[in-house]
């Protein structure tokens, strides 16, 4: 096959018409589409949204801080309860007596701040809930590890 590279030249016939393809015979190279405007966007009017909510929820009232510590202590008294029930064998036991003590604390502070009527009272049951279930599952999980082990030292002497 012969790689003649001017086969598609002017010369040969192939010249490309200046329209490019398009039939109008009036352009010359230039685009006869029909142009539409482009929209003008106004912007919506400025609200003040501030005052439609603040009139909805009081924003005014925030959590106190007994509130956040009952919450936080008892989901850390929970934490360590469950450690301590997975480590059973190094030592867990000292783990779930620091993750009980932790629960009591977050209960204790959610007791208090309900007592008191401080705001958060959300996050005050929140961490009354979570303080009781770390130390109901402290108990339980301590009571399965203390006993065989009394059981098991009773028995030796």
């Amino acid at each position: 096959m012969d790689n003649n590279y001017n086969e598609y030249s002017p010369e040969n016939g192939y010249d490309q018409p200046a329209n490019y393809g398009q039939n109008n015979s009036e352009s010359n190279g230039t685009n006869n589409f029909p142009v539409t405007p482009i929209p003008t966007v106004t912007p919506p009017p400025e609200q003040n949204f501030g005052a439609m909510y603040g009139q909805a929820f009081n924003n005014d009232q925030s959590a106190s801080g007994i509130a956040i510590t009952a919450l936080v202590m008892s989901i850390a008294g929970l934490v360590l309860t469950l450690i301590g029930t997975i480590a059973c064998c190094c030592g867990g036991h000292l783990i779930i007596i620091l993750g009980m003590l932790a629960s009591a604390v977050g209960t204790v502070l959610g007791i208090l701040n309900r007592v008191w009527k401080k705001p958060g009272a959300g996050l005050a049951n929140a961490g009354l809930i979570v303080g009781i279930i770390g130390l109901v599952w402290g108990v339980v999980m301590f009571a399965l590890l203390i006993i065989p082990l009394i059981m098991e030292a009773g028995s030796t002497y």
